[in-house]
């Protein structure tokens, strides 16, 4: 989603008149035919002069290995207002389920932030373990907020609310068509749908055949 001519729009002028002003960050790759190097960050700097004739981009070359990398990216990223807290979310996602860190402690240490900070972005990033909630929001993934992303984490959390979540999800369809606030209005709307009650009622004092103290529940 980051990466078209529209959501690089501004980058791409700025590039095209003034120059790559901030180099991005490479390691050499082995092994793999085709690839020279991958990039730890500055993707969207690489896009922008991909789309310039005779632009290249300009980077310099580490050799850190793969927690020195996540913890330069976690730090370029933090530096970016461009970066959304849900993005974040994902990314530390990617990290623990690639291996690059076994546990939720190992990466709050090594990119220096509080775990249950890290505990919030990775219950948020639960969301995309869901084919059709992914398949729907993944086009809106820079606009959703961390606390929408929650709310609907609650939502699968929930037994109840589950189901109807999904199926909601999978009727919407891919999420490209609409808008981010239609597509959360339909999604609230099937996680919230009244459902009937099961209620059990405990008579606590009798007199007679009159109940006196009743609770339901």
């Amino acid at each position: 989603v980051w990466l078209t001519p529209e959501a690089c729009a501004t980058l791409i002028e700025s590039i095209r008149t003034e120059g790559q002003q901030e180099l991005g960050l490479v390691r050499e790759v082995r092994g793999e035919e085709g690839i020279d190097y991958e990039i730890i960050f500055g993707m969207r700097r690489w896009y922008a002069t991909s789309q310039i004739e005779g632009a290249k981009f300009k980077a310099r070359v580490t050799d850190a290995d793969d927690q020195e990398c996540a913890r330069l990216m976690h730090i370029e990223n933090e530096e970016s207002e461009n970066i959304s807290q849900f993005e974040k979310a994902l990314s530390f996602e990617e990290l623990i389920s690639a291996g690059v860190f076994e546990t939720q402690t190992e990466l709050a240490d090594s990119l220096r932030v509080k775990k249950p900070y890290i505990s919030k972005l990775l219950r948020a990033a639960r969301l995309f373990e869901h084919d059709a909630l992914k398949r729907v929001l993944e086009p809106h993934t820079r606009e959703l907020s961390l606390q929408k992303a929650t709310d609907l984490v609650v939502m699968l959390e929930d037994e109840h609310t589950r189901g109807s979540l999904l199926k909601a999800a999978k009727e919407l369809g891919p999420g490209e068509g609409a808008s981010l606030a239609t597509v959360l209005s339909a999604l609230k709307k099937a996680g919230t749908a009244p459902r009937k009650a099961e209620v059990e009622e405990v008579v606590h004092f009798k007199y007679g055949k009159r109940k006196l103290l009743v609770t339901t529940r």
